[in-house]
């Protein structure tokens, strides 16, 4: 799969050129997200119900995300960050906030698929 039909599956290529114009550094920024550890420490946030370590691991995604043009994940992860911004505890969050982790494991999974096809060109 090309840059091309990478982002066109998960992303905005024309809003990624705007930050990074050389395609293979695009390219090697694109496939660097898959060393990024923040998913894994998000789940294990979700599982142990740390509401400090899960605000920071998917702050980390959002930006990531957002920075790299992905475009559903950082929308889905923009909302989970969002929703945890400012709490202090796991009691606080809606009821809805595992399937809120979901949407974002989902949209996540679609990136790192569609990078592991990703070829040099």
């Amino acid at each position: 799969m090309t840059i091309e039909e990478l982002y066109d599956q998960i992303g905005n290529l024309d809003d990624l050129s705007k930050r990074i114009r050389r395609r293979d550094r695009q390219i090697y920024f694109v496939r660097k997200f898959l060393n990024n550890t923040s998913m894994d420490k998000l789940a294990q946030a979700m599982e142990d119900k740390d509401v400090t370590a899960a605000f920071e691991a998917i702050h980390d995604v959002k930006g990531t995300s957002l920075n790299l043009s992905f475009t559903r994940l950082g929308a889905s992860s923009t909302l989970l960050s969002d929703t945890i911004k400012g709490k202090t505890s796991w009691d606080e969050l809606p009821e809805n906030i595992g399937q809120l982790y979901a949407d974002t494991k989902r949209d996540y999974d679609e990136v790192v698929a569609a990078i592991n096809e990703l070829t040099d060109e």
